[in-house]
């Protein structure tokens, strides 16, 4: 089962008689035990988990967390958790606690943390859970912000990583990105959050990508250009990606179309208004974003310039975003005007020559400022034109930016 538009995946459907026989086999097996509901009051705890012996317990997870239909909160954990030397996850996200206890920092051998944005976490005990594989947190105010991004660094057995960070200033910028340095095993970053401004350089941004990083999003930082290390023969099982640059180059979207299992990117680009895909710049159109599905440049206008196609222009369908699902690309319109890109914008859409057998969803936003009522409804037509002469007949969306500020 996957999250709409971005192919995660993060569940599997399995028919109600094989999953009434897993929990079965899983019970008989002592593996783990369901239970449709359970409570801790106070110091009184619920008879089924003495039953089954909680001192033994491998995870411990709030039912909100199985089942979403009824929201269970809890307001703090018993310092008894403390005493679980063999928890192995411990998921609290949902949940209506405060304050993350220090008793926590005694799991050691907890692989999984996973808590949600209102947990206030002490200084200190993210550091000290050094075993962790898999983390998912949300600082809760700048000091703890900057606590957690010096700590991360120790955390160097974390294989996932989903949080939020506003970058503040300079000095948090350079010890995050020290941190993630450390971060040797990982195969899914997914840092949200804002940025600096500025742009990092290619020195600042030094990175040796792991060889098993399947997922990256970095919404902690602008690059001034896309990061050397990412190429296809460093990031062969990459599959995700969501960065932003200052500037896209030409030579850019040839080195993300060779990554070979790349199935969504988002680039945003607070530069760049034109993205060009061009065939000249692909030596081998079959090797062109061969597995990518969603495409987002929500900043920037995409176009696919198959001039010069030496092969039979039918088979570009097919070779060029072969498996695109989605699109999403921004038309600022005084731009394409200004660059003589006329006469007309129906030349300039392009998406109908892409993807004939696979694309469903076009998401246009069209910046009107600075263009005239004539020109912006130009574009509109041109869009919608290019929708109906797609062999697969996408959804079109176009939403409006700017209108008021129109000539």
């Amino acid at each position: 089962m996957e999250l709409e538009d971005t192919g995660y995946v993060y569940g599997c459907r399995v028919h109600d008689m094989v999953l009434d026989l897993v929990r079965s086999l899983s019970s008989e097996e002592k593996f783990a035990a369901i239970f449709d509901r359970f409570a801790v009051h106070g110091r009184n705890v619920d008879p089924q988990l003495l039953n089954m012996g909680l001192a033994k317990a491998r995870e411990f997870t709030p039912p909100e967390v199985y089942l979403g239909i009824w929201i269970t909160h809890i307001d703090e954990l018993p310092k008894e958790v403390g005493d679980l030397k063999f928890l192995q996850t411990l998921n609290l996200s949902g949940t209506g606690m405060q304050q993350l206890p220090e008793c926590v920092g005694m799991l050691k051998q907890l692989l999984c943390l996973r808590i949600n944005d209102s947990i206030a976490v002490p200084a200190g005990l993210i550091g000290s859970l050094t075993s962790l594989q898999e983390l998912k947190i949300w600082p809760v105010d700048d000091v703890s912000t900057r606590q957690f991004v010096k700590e991360l660094g120790k955390l160097r057995e974390l294989r996932i990583i989903r949080c939020t960070i506003h970058v503040m200033d300079e000095s948090m910028e350079r010890d995050l990105l020290e941190s993630l340095a450390n971060l040797h095993k990982i195969r899914t970053l997914c840092i949200l959050g804002s940025a600096l401004a500025r742009g990092i350089t290619g020195e600042e941004a030094r990175f040796v990508p792991p060889q098993r990083l399947g997922q990256l999003c970095l919404e902690c930082f602008r690059f001034s250009g896309l990061p050397a290390w990412i190429i296809s023969s460093l990031l062969l099982s990459l599959t995700h990606l969501d960065v932003t640059v200052h500037v896209v180059q030409e030579q850019d979207m040839e080195t993300l179309g060779r990554l070979p299992e790349l199935c969504y990117l988002k680039l945003n680009s607070d530069h760049t208004r034109l993205v060009s895909i061009r065939k000249q710049a692909t030596n081998d159109l079959r090797r062109c974003f061969r597995k990518l599905r969603f495409f987002l440049a929500p900043s920037s206008f995409v176009r696919f310039d198959l001039h010069g196609c030496k092969r039979d222009p039918s088979m570009a369908h097919s070779t060029m975003m072969p498996s695109l699902e989605a699109l999403v690309f921004s038309v600022h319109v005084r731009f394409l005007k200004d660059m003589d890109m006329q006469p007309g914008f129906g030349n300039l859409i392009g998406f109908e020559k892409v993807a004939s057998a696979s694309l469903q969803r076009v998401t246009a936003t069209i910046q009107c400022e600075d263009a005239t009522a004539e020109e912006v409804e130009e574009v509109k037509a041109a869009l919608a034109r290019a929708a109906d002469l797609h062999p697969n007949r996408p959804t079109l969306r176009t939403e409006m930016e700017n209108e008021h500020k129109m000539l």
